[in-house]
């Protein structure tokens, strides 16, 4: 029988044991960005900086995303899709378990609440009122060049807060609110579907006909793109599985895409594919007749995130990266994943509950831990370690090139944040020259939806 690797998580669990109390758990949801069509900016949390946005990144708190004039983006957190129009900007304050909280600073944004579960809550913040979002249903916040905002309910409700009053807005309704000294909101009749409404149904109407959802949680992100890139099977060893089609030769699991660092996992894995994210976060593979497929898991229960669902071979103590001869392969079924950052013991059988038995999970938590299914099944040739083409190039080889895109990133942004800043100063630089010989009216004002209003602005002398 060939040696076996030893695959060496021991410290990792024994210290998660020791400090499960004090260790404060990475969010079970993230975002994804999963549309992109023009020119898209994202700023990390932990960066000054601005570049091009790529598909599949994970998107969490602190986050930010920029359109450029007539391009659009869109994100899925969970089962929620929020689409963002042209020249728009779009920053997470919070994104974790239970809360979604948006600034949008300017711009057109869409958000189609699926499900809310009892405690989570949704708001988006402007520059002229806040909103909370009541329910599941449709909603478009609108943010004009001065800070004017329209909120507009197709279906569903919201509470809108503006200047501490608070209004209720619902389905086929729409609040209007100027940037003045005194704001004030109008309420009136939803305005008639435009261009961007009649995408964003657009895009609805091809996720409510989602086959995946009968395998998958719908609140799994990534979920809403395999039905357009594969085909699912029943099998009697692992349940429903998902098959990718059209891949490039030689493909395997975690072999084409990147590494990146996203707080507060860590090293994260950025797949190429169009699809690539939930099978490469959630679930776990396997070669079945030949072929790889992606083995999701019971649908019982909620989906945990995870940044790279593998396991490292040739890792020192701790899982720690040094020179030599590293690699890693896809975790099959029934075999559990013991993060590299700091989790307590609760989360651990939270992101493994899908897939591995409860006394699976006192074993993965005892002293001296092995992964007892995967050494047993070595014996037979484990179909996840075998094949020489799971193996990617030397760990610290793409571990290299992951820190090397990340400066190629932040030479990028440098360029892409004077852009920022062109689009942000001009209005600002406007108005300021405009304010030199300006002095404050009382006028009317013509709403979108036809009605005047009076309010306070300043106008030429």
């Amino acid at each position: 029988m060939k040696r076996a690797y030893k695959i060496l998580v021991a410290s990792i669990v024994a210290a998660l044991v020791v400090c499960a109390s004090a260790v404060a758990d990475p969010p079970d949801r993230v975002g994804r960005l999963n549309f992109i069509a023009g020119g898209v900016s994202f700023q990390p949390a932990d960066t000054n900086g601005w570049a091009s946005a790529t598909l599949n990144y994970p998107l969490t708190a602190g986050d930010s995303l920029w359109t450029d004039g007539a391009s659009r983006a869109e994100v899925h957190v969970g089962s929620t899709a929020i689409r963002l129009g042209p020249a728009s900007e779009l920053s997470f304050l919070e994104l974790d378990d239970r809360r979604v909280q948006i600034i949008l600073p300017r711009g057109l944004l869409n958000v189609r609440l699926r499900q809310q579960d009892p405690g989570e809550s949704f708001q988006i913040d402007t520059p002229t009122m806040s909103v909370l979002i009541l329910g599941p249903g449709s909603y478009r916040l609108e943010v004009r060049e001065w800070g004017d905002t329209q909120a507009t309910v197709s279906e569903g409700a919201m509470q809108a807060l503006v200047a501490g009053q608070s209004y209720s807005i619902r389905a086929r309704q729409s609040a209007f609110v100027a940037q003045s000294d005194w704001l004030s909101l109008e309420l009136d009749r939803a305005p008639a579907a435009d261009e961007w409404d009649r995408w964003c149904a657009g895009r609805d109407s091809r996720e409510d006909r989602l086959a995946s959802v009968r395998y998958v949680p719908r609140s799994m992100v990534g979920c809403e793109d395999l039905d357009w890139y594969g085909n699912w099977n029943e099998t009697s060893e692992y349940g429903p599985v998902w098959i990718p089609s059209s891949l490039p030769a030689g493909w395997a699991p975690y072999k084409f895409g990147r590494w990146a660092w996203v707080q507060p996992w860590g090293w994260t894995w950025i797949d190429d594919q169009p699809w690539g994210f939930a099978p490469f976060h959630y679930g776990r593979w396997a070669v079945f007749l030949g072929v790889w497929v992606w083995v999701p898991g019971s649908i019982l229960h909620r989906p945990v995130y995870a940044p790279a669902l593998v396991a490292f071979v040739g890792a020192g103590q701790g899982g720690a990266i040094r020179n030599g001869n590293f690699r890693w392969f896809p975790l099959g079924p029934r075999e559990a994943y013991v993060p590299p950052y700091q989790a307590s013991r609760e989360y651990i059988q939270k992101v493994n509950i899908r897939h591995v038995r409860i006394d699976d999970h006192q074993r993965i938590e005892a002293p001296n831990v092995q992964y007892v299914h995967r050494d047993a099944y070595r014996a037979q040739g484990d179909a996840n370690r075998d094949p020489p083409q799971v193996f990617a190039q030397v760990l610290q080889q793409l571990f290299t090139a992951a820190v090397r895109n990340d400066e190629e990133r932040k030479q990028k942004a440098v360029t892409a944040e004077r852009k920022q800043a062109e689009v942000r100063r001009a209005p600002k630089e406007q108005k300021e020259r405009k304010e030199q010989k300006l002095q404050k009216v009382r006028k009317k004002k013509k709403l979108p939806n036809g009605q005047w209003v009076w309010v306070e602005e300043w106008v030429e002398e």
